[in-house]
């Protein structure tokens, strides 16, 4: 069986009728909108309807009928088997495909590790830490993201003045 990923996390119920409110671990809603079921606390629940409704996405799912239900789940984590996936895009990528890669700069210089993504609502920015514990913060645009390796884990980026940290004199 294929690994299970985490999606998303249920923070609220909505609704009467069991319907569920969760916080994707992902910018991209396509995952939920394209699966046909999800697993919850190992349990997998055939997905009715799929909704975004803000930053979340509101999951009815078979087998949870009332509020009560719903409730239960409330904390609980939302997963999907690696190999569930849908494909993304030409220049799209899954945030967990991006977490750990090596970035460099054109020249070849190690800038750091990607650390973090952080959805800003336009575009994500990159959270890149160095070895000497700065971090570097990079818009996930093309001007400064030149080329994403997601089979090698890595990725080039052009740094202009003002992005990198200057590590603190001990």
């Amino acid at each position: 069986m294929a690994q299970q990923i985490v999606i998303g996390k249920i923070v609220n119920v909505r609704g009467l009728r069991g319907e569920v409110k969760v916080l994707p671990q992902d910018s991209d809603l396509a995952v939920f909108e394209g699966a046909e079921q999800v697993w919850c606390e190992g349990k997998p629940f055939k997905i009715k309807r799929a909704v975004p409704i803000k930053n979340c996405v509101g999951l009815l799912l078979d087998g949870v009928e009332c509020v009560e239900d719903a409730q239960k789940m409330v904390g609980a984590a939302v997963t999907l088997p690696e190999d569930q996936f849908p494909p993304t895009e030409e220049g799209v990528y899954y945030i967990r495909d991006l977490i750990g890669m090596t970035v460099f700069q054109e020249d070849g210089t190690l800038v750091g590790e990607l650390e973090e993504v952080w959805p800003t609502g336009a575009r994500d920015v990159y959270r890149v830490l160095r070895k000497d514990g700065a971090e570097t913060l990079i818009p996930a645009v093309g001007e400064f993201v030149r080329e994403v390796n997601v089979k090698k884990k890595e990725m080039c980026v052009r740094l202009i003045e003002g992005m990198t940290a200057v590590p603190e004199n001990k």
